[in-house]
């Protein structure tokens, strides 16, 4: 969406996004929202904003690249052991000599509610001032939020060669900010029907 007046122009920006994982229970889903404004408040200020907001949810088994991934738990597992037992429980690796890998299918139902949100906003406003004729000012103050947090939960497998001893639930969250302030300043010098420009700045 987007528009304006003689003294003004806006710009809004709203974006949805929804992955379904390659796995079972797994998938990402992102919202995301942009903002541009400027107006002229007068004949020599202009003031103005742009911002971005993204929140995020990556949800399912958040395993990584290493042994303990569902993907290598389907080519460790032993082709003797089933999915699931005579008794409909999932399968595993507690019998001798069948190796230490992980029921996939387990870790993908039992980790289904596993959960990573994020959350990152950043922009600037910004003013611009034309002093004199010969003198323009320029500020600008930017900015970037992000955080995120995290829900793990584990379970004891039974069947597991490696089994844990209890069930448990991680949960962490950090975040990180900072900002940054800029002056610029250009001042125009007329010199025998020559201009010449000189341009500061600083942070």
């Amino acid at each position: 969406m987007n528009g304006g007046s003689e003294n003004a122009t806006y710009f809004f920006q709203f974006g949805y996004l929804q992955e379904e994982g390659a796995l079972k229970f797994t998938g990402y889903d992102r919202y995301n929202l942009r903002s541009n404004v400027t107006v002229d408040v007068n004949d020599w200020l202009t003031i103005g904003e742009n911002a971005g907001l993204t929140y995020s949810e990556d949800y399912g088994d958040q395993s990584n690249n290493n042994e303990a991934t569902v993907i290598s738990d389907v080519y460790r597992m032993q082709p003797i052991v089933p999915i699931y037992d005579i008794m409909g429980a999932y399968g595993g690796t507690r019998a001798s000599n069948t190796g230490n890998g992980t029921n996939g299918l387990w870790s993908l139902d039992f980790n289904q509610y596993d959960q990573t949100n994020g959350i990152d906003l950043s922009g600037s406003v910004f003013a611009n001032a034309d002093v004199t004729e010969n003198i323009r000012l320029r500020t600008n103050v930017g900015f970037n939020y992000s955080g995120n947090d995290i829900k793990d939960y584990t379970y004891v497998q039974v069947a597991h060669a490696e089994r844990d001893q209890f069930d448990g639930l991680t949960e962490a969250a950090n975040f990180s900010r900072q900002w940054n302030w800029t002056e610029y300043r250009r001042i125009y010098e007329y010199v025998c029907g020559c201009t010449r420009c000189y341009s500061a700045g600083g942070s």
